[in-house]
């Protein structure tokens, strides 16, 4: 049977299509092969999503202890936001502990919303122990321990704390409570990072260490526990001390997360794919 010539047309402009993306591939390839070994913005991306879902974690606790269960339901349903991106790396290196991890995060809305303590606690723990080994297994435990790579995630999670407390923040005080609450947990978690590595900061850059650590503790008073203190700290301010952190912690090889680079990733698998197809002549697979 002769071959239709519109369906035709359009599997030659599919072909053509993928070759002339043929170059992009091979650039992300190549760039791929460089920066083997390298701290990337996309493993600073990755390592941010697990500490901030791990904050979360941290102002569920803390909510559900207290008894405001409604704050702590939101908490339990925010980390669903960050899984895909950890999900997408995670999946590539160990599928099982993927498939782990969002099971555990998949039951907190319902358990939270059960409003029972012992069952609660109990699924925020089995979450914590998931979470825990995830930036090991995805990245590989030498690079997960990097100075770089922490002073970089510690950055990450002061920046996404300053952003929060700006979006809890309206006339004059605190607006939103969860966004406050956010802002507490995502420095808590940065504190948690700082103290493991505050030793190797001193020793390689003294005075990083002096002036990152005071920058957090200031941090630290100005967002002291899940209830914001009377009266709030301006904006402005806690912007001031998140720039300051990132900037010496720039010192010992801090870098910005960068989720592209991990999308470009994915493009490019997705266009091998569609090569992959085509030489086998299954055209609806590549399109």
């Amino acid at each position: 049977m002769p071959k239709d010539p519109i369906s035709g047309s359009a599997d030659r402009n599919i072909h053509e299509g993928v070759i002339r993306l043929l170059p992009l591939v091979a650039v992300l390839a190549l760039t791929a092969c460089q920066a083997a070994g390298a701290l990337t913005g996309a493993d600073v991306d990755l390592g941010a999503r697990v500490e901030r879902v791990r904050g979360h974690l941290v102002a569920a606790r803390g909510d559900a202890a207290a008894g405001r269960w409604d704050l702590a339901h939101v908490h339990a349903v925010h980390p669903t936001e960050d899984l895909p991106g950890i999900d997408r790396v995670l999946r590539a290196k160990d599928p099982g502990a993927a498939s782990s991890l969002a099971a555990r995060l998949a039951v907190l809305p319902t358990v939270s919303y059960s409003r029972d303590p012992a069952a609660t606690a109990a699924a925020l723990d089995e979450a914590e122990s998931a979470l825990a080994t995830v930036t090991a297994a995805a990245l590989g435990t030498d690079a997960a321990r990097t100075l770089a790579f922490r002073a970089s995630v510690v950055a990450a999670l002061v920046e996404a704390s300053a952003a929060e407390y700006d979006e809890s923040f309206a006339d004059g005080g605190i607006a939103v409570l969860v966004e406050y609450q956010d802002a507490h947990a995502f420095l808590a978690r940065a504190r948690a990072t700082w103290a493991e590595i505050a030793p190797d900061v001193a020793a390689s850059a003294p005075a990083a260490r002096e002036e990152v650590g005071a920058a957090l503790d200031a941090l630290a008073s100005l967002m002291p526990s899940l209830e914001p203190p009377q009266p709030a700290a301006p904006p402005a301010r806690v912007r001031a001390l998140a720039a300051s952190v990132r900037s010496r912690l720039a010192a010992v090889g801090a870098r910005a997360p960068e989720a592209a680079a991990a999308d470009l990733a994915s493009a490019a698998e997705h266009l091998d794919t569609a090569v992959a197809a085509l030489d086998l002549g299954d055209v609806p697979a590549a399109t």
